[in-house]
C-alpha cells in the first residue's frame, strides 16, 4: 500500500490573519501560511491493518547463522573471524540500479531489513549484557522495546554499515561491519546523515550503566557441548 500524506502542524488562517502583513520569514517560507490539510484523517486506517512489504534486494554475508554474528554493527569483540566483516546489499534487479546514484559520496548508510528467521518475542527480557557481575535471579529484566533484540512484534533490523563501495551498473554496495546474517531481505536504505542522525550526548538508559557501552556480553560456553548458554 502506497500513499503520500502530506501534513503541517499549522491552524488554518482566520480572515484577520490574511489580510496582516506577512512576516519576511513567513514570505520566505510559503510553508508557514498554508491552511491545515486533513489527509491523514481522511486516509485513516483501523488499528490492525496489515501491510505487505517487499523487499528490495538481499544481504549477502559471511554470516550463516545467530553465533558470531555481531549484535550490532559497530561490535568487534565475540564475532566470527575476530574482526568486522565485510558483505554485499544486492538489490533486485526489479529495482532501478540509478537508485544508488550518490550514495558513494556518504561514509556510512541506513538499511532496514527482515529478520526472516525470527519467531514470536516476549514484552519482557534479560539483556545478555546485564548478566555481567549479577547472580542468577538477580538480573532485572526490561521492556522490549528499551532493547535491541531481535524477536519482536515487526521482525525489522535497523543497522548503520560503513560504505566500501557501490556498484551503480550491478546493483551492489559494498559494506563493513555487517551485523546480518546471509539471506537477510532488505526493506530499505538510507544515508546516514551526521547532523540529524547523531546524538552523542543523548541519555541511553540502562545501557549508560554498564562499564563499557560497547564492551563484551555475557556468554558462558559449554565447551564439551559445544553450545552457549
Amino acid at each position: 500500500i502506497h500513499r503520500r500524506l502530506l501534513h503541517t502542524a499549522t491552524p488554518p488562517l482566520s480572515s484577520r490573519q490574511t489580510d496582516m502583513k506577512a512576516s519576511s520569514d513567513d514570505a520566505s517560507d510559503p510553508r508557514k501560511l498554508m491552511p491545515l490539510r486533513t489527509y491523514a484523517d481522511d486516509l485513516r486506517e483501523k488499528p490492525n491493518v496489515e501491510y505487505t512489504i517487499r523487499p528490495i534486494g538481499f544481504v549477502k554475508s559471511p554470516y550463516k547463522e545467530r553465533f558470531g554474528t555481531p549484535r550490532q554493527a559497530t561490535v568487534e569483540t565475540q564475532i566470527l573471524g575476530g574482526t568486522p566483516q565485510e558483505g554485499e546489499l544486492v538489490l533486485d534487479a526489479s529495482i532501478a540500479k540509478t537508485s544508488l546514484r550518490g550514495l558513494d559520496g556518504f561514509d556510512y548508510c541506513w538499511v532496514m531489513s527482515w529478520m526472516h528467521l525470527n519467531t514470536g518475542y516476549k514484552p519482557l527480557i534479560t539483556p545478555p549484557r546485564l548478566r555481567m557481575g549479577r547472580k542468577k535471579g538477580s538480573v532485572p529484566r526490561v521492556g522490549l522495546f528499551a532493547t535491541r533484540a531481535p524477536h519482536r512484534p515487526n521482525q525489522i533490523a535497523l543497522s548503520a554499515l560503513r560504505i566500501v563501495s557501490v556498484c551503480e551498473k550491478s546493483g551492489v554496495v559494498r559494506v563493513r561491519g555487517l551485523d546480518l546474517i546471509d539471506g537477510t531481505p532488505i526493506i530499505d536504505i538510507k544515508p546516514y546523515v551526521p547532523y540529524c542522525d547523531a546524538f552523542p550526548d543523548a541519555a541511553s538508559g540502562w545501557v549508560g550503566t554498564l562499564p563499557q557501552a560497547n564492551g563484551p556480553d555475557y556468554v558462558r560456553y559449554v565447551a564439551a557441548l559445544g553450545v552457549v548458554m
